[in-house]
């Protein structure tokens, strides 16, 4: 907690709170350059002095939400790997125990607000600006750890000497996030509900099943 939110009466607490909230829907709807200030405060019913006295600006309160989303990510991540023993990587069975809680506590994570995937990927495609370099550092903290688990288990032989992690790791997780995007093809509809409990159940089966596969723990014939 930074020394100003220690200072903060219930009152001012509570508008800092409507505004990140807010702000946080409008970002992952419009897109960082998509939303001005004057929007965001019009859409709180703030008037732009109060949006900026308890953020800083539209930069600084982007980072705030960027900062919060991604650390809040980074524990539950490393709640699940900061307890994974050195001989993990050794054994597939463990492995693959460890990567499926991983894969269920991101998903849980993911489909508490749907605003944090939406804003990820809207964010992903938009192009390079100066608040890249911040977002990649706080990004690369929530994903190195797995990274290094992975390439411990590869150094070892327990997973697939001729898979690229880099590439593996980029498009598990643009279908991790996606999938909460937009849901399951609905060839009715295009979009389907992400959260619908039959939808959610199979999308964890595919991606089980897509992980064990691509990193070759799945059993042989």
């Amino acid at each position: 907690m930074d020394m100003l939110s220690k200072r903060r009466t219930p009152i001012q607490a509570a508008s800092h709170e409507r505004i990140l909230r807010i702000a946080t829907r409008l970002f992952a709807e419009h897109g960082y350059h998509g939303v001005s200030a004057r929007e965001i405060a019009a859409a709180t019913g703030l008037n732009i002095a109060t949006v900026h006295y308890h953020t800083g600006g539209k930069r600084e309160l982007y980072m705030q939400i960027l900062r919060s989303l991604y650390q809040e990510e980074q524990a539950w991540v490393t709640g699940v790997l900061d307890h994974v023993g050195a001989d993990v990587v050794k054994d597939a069975q463990a492995l693959k125990s460890v990567l499926g809680e991983l894969l269920d506590t991101l998903i849980e994570l993911l489909q508490r607000d749907l605003t944090r995937p939406r804003l990820y990927m809207r964010r992903w495609l938009e192009e390079r600006d100066e608040l890249t370099p911040f977002e990649a550092e706080l990004s690369i903290a929530v994903y190195k750890p797995l990274y290094e688990l992975l390439a411990q288990a590869q150094q070892v032989g327990t997973i697939r000497a001729d898979l690229d992690l880099n590439v593996f790791l980029r498009s598990f997780y643009w279908m991790l996030y996606g999938y909460f995007v937009t849901g399951p093809v609905d060839w009715t509809a295009w979009w389907g509900d992400p959260n619908n409990r039959e939808n959610l159940q199979a999308f964890k089966a595919y991606l089980h099943m897509y992980l064990i596969t691509m990193l070759g723990l799945a059993p042989t014939a």
